[in-house]
């Protein structure tokens, strides 16, 4: 998910890193992801998913879907990954850190969450950037 704040140059992207043992891990910067339950609408998941993540609840706004891509999950089983824009609207945040809620893979695990100047926001791990451009 894209969850940006600001506008025009001033726009920045939420990033998260892995924190284990003070230090991040080697998993690389990261945009909030997750997935959808049965019977969720999509904008609401999205919301949710940055909240597990992030414990930003409140102030996000859903703004649209961006891309979809096709692909096989674990097991070989058809998945379908939808990149999403979420806007922040709150008071400035300075970098926290968070712990993962829910039950998913990441629960319990903290992330580093921080605001970062979208123009430096190009080299996400496993490809999220690839449509940031459809955000600015």
């Amino acid at each position: 998910m894209y969850v940006t704040r600001g506008a025009g140059s001033e726009r920045e992207l939420l990033v998260l890193d892995h924190r284990g043992e003070g230090e991040p891990a080697a998993s690389g910067t990261q945009v909030p992801a997750g997935g959808i339950d049965i019977g969720e609408a999509i904008d609401d998941a999205a919301l949710r998913e940055v909240g597990e993540e992030t414990g930003l609840v409140g102030d996000l706004r859903w703004v649209r879907s961006v891309a979809v891509e096709n692909g096989a999950a674990d097991g070989g089983f058809p998945s379908v990954d939808t990149f999403v824009h979420v806007e922040y609207v709150g008071a400035p945040r300075e970098p926290w850190d968070h712990v993962v809620s829910g039950d998913g893979e990441d629960a319990a695990m903290t992330f580093r969450c921080r605001f970062l100047p979208l123009s430096e926001a190009r080299e996400l791990a496993g490809n999220q950037s690839a449509y940031l451009d459809r955000v600015d």
